[in-house]
């Protein structure tokens, strides 16, 4: 029994990734592209085979892409180890600065991050939780998760982890690499997995989860829920899910997100916040 795990950053191309290996015949995907099953507790192997689409079979490879995985390595790692020690992980990473822009984008078009925060504030809000300068009651936000964003890009101390653990299983992609280079790096994931890499040969790529904004709030709050109930049924038919994005953001979406343009002070905050990352990637 084969499974294959790719881990994360958030923004850096896993939606893609997950995406274009969805429908391989040798691949069993997961029922929502992020389980997030080794975040929980009383992590064991029956009840994560209850998060793939297909009934258990030796000779599939079963895959999932949950992006957090890799910010909460030093619990999540033991995880993995302890219930699918033979697991097969890719990261997908980036310049962290540009992927906290990204992620800030994205969580302020699905309505997570209050609309008059401009970036600039953000980092400041983070970086102050990140030194225990203030308490999650003093921000407008009532879940951590959004505060623990810099984490995410502190490659260096999470791959020591995972590393220490899967020495011989993990693959590292930068996004920027990945993008001019999609066909080259899906055919060696495909080898590094061991499955038919020709399936590919012929492959349509395409980009998955781009961030846009919505003009009608209210609209899309349901849109996202419907989303979220279809998710099972959308990642099999990813031309189907193209479409239908397509034809709603021709009516419900803005150029451009205000307020997500870094000011001097926060690319120099954040250069000195992921200096050691900066390098090692």
């Amino acid at each position: 029994m084969n499974f294959f795990i790719i881990g994360g950053t958030e923004k850096a191309g896993t939606t893609s990734l997950y995406e274009y290996f969805t429908n391989h015949p040798q691949i069993a995907s997961s029922h929502k592209k992020e389980t997030d099953y080794f975040r929980g507790d009383n992590c064991n192997l029956d009840n994560y085979l209850k998060c793939f689409n297909t009934k258990v079979d030796d000779e599939q490879t079963y895959m999932e892409a949950s992006p957090g995985y890799l910010g909460l390595s030093g619990t999540v790692a033991d995880e993995i180890k302890r219930v699918v020690p033979d697991a097969k992980l890719v990261f997908m990473v980036r310049d962290p600065i540009n992927r906290l822009r990204s992620s800030y984008l994205f969580h302020r078009s699905k309505l997570y991050i209050p609309e008059d925060m401009d970036i600039n504030a953000y980092v400041k809000f983070c970086l102050y939780y990140e030194n225990g300068l203030i308490k999650l009651e003093d921000t407008p936000f009532t879940n951590p998760w959004f505060l623990n964003v810099l984490q995410a890009g502190s490659y260096k101390k999470h791959f020591e982890k995972y590393t220490e653990q899967f020495p011989d299983n993990i693959q590292i992609i930068n996004f920027e690499y990945f993008c001019k280079n999609t066909h080259e790096i899906v055919v060696s994931i495909a080898n590094f997995l061991n499955i038919d890499a020709k399936y590919f040969d012929n492959y349509e790529y395409f980009t998955a989860n781009k961030t846009f904004q919505s003009n009608n709030h209210f609209v899309h709050k349901i849109s996202m829920f419907f989303n979220n109930k279809l998710e099972p049924i959308l990642r099999k038919r990813p031309n189907l899910k193209r479409k239908i994005v397509d034809l709603y953001q021709k009516f419900n979406t803005v150029d451009k997100i205000e307020g997500g343009d870094y000011s001097e002070e926060s690319i120099a905050l954040l250069k000195e916040f992921y200096a050691k990352d900066v390098t090692w990637l």
